[in-house]
C-alpha cells in the first residue's frame, strides 16, 4: 500500500470514524505520525 501524507496548518485535524458500520477488512492498521515545529525550539501540545 502506498503512504498517505499530510499537512495541517495548526488548525485543521485527521479524524477516522469506525462509528458508521462500514467493515473493516484488514486485522490490523498501521498508522504512522511524524511531526515538525516550524522553529527548532517548537513545541507539539496534546489533549
Amino acid at each position: 500500500k502506498v503512504p498517505s501524507e499530510a499537512s495541517f496548518k495548526g488548525t485543521e485535524y485527521l479524524k477516522i470514524d469506525l462509528s458508521k458500520g462500514d467493515p473493516i477488512f484488514s486485522m490490523e492498521e498501521s498508522v504512522m505520525l511524524q511531526f515538525k515545529t516550524r522553529q527548532h525550539n517548537g513545541l507539539l501540545f496534546y489533549s
